[in-house]
């Protein structure tokens, strides 16, 4: 039993199912410190690393996009005050 005010019932089944690999785990390692076994199977694993790594890829393209947008609103500011910008004097052997 538990407050399903409080929880999720996946958030319940997937602490349920964590719990079922962690008695496995027990099982069939009992003298493995328990701090060392998986709460996730070897194809949840396999998920959860391939999840992160697509979440690490597409982070890293929004950040090159942000970084594009950016440089390429830093050449266009620096175009425009070329522009402005007075002629540069001669130099001090050069009175041409």
């Amino acid at each position: 039993m538990y407050r399903a005010e409080l929880f999720k019932e996946q958030t319940i089944a997937a602490w349920m199912h964590q719990f079922d690999v962690l008695l496995h785990h027990i099982v069939a390692q009992p003298d493995m410190a328990i701090d060392v076994l998986d709460l996730y199977t070897a194809e949840e694993k396999m998920l959860r690393a391939k999840e992160t790594l697509e979440k690490s890829q597409a982070n890293a393209k929004r950040i090159w996009s942000i970084k594009g947008k950016a440089q390429y609103a830093q050449t266009e500011l620096t175009e425009e005050h070329k522009l402005t910008l007075p002629p540069t004097p001669p130099e001090s052997g050069n009175l041409n």
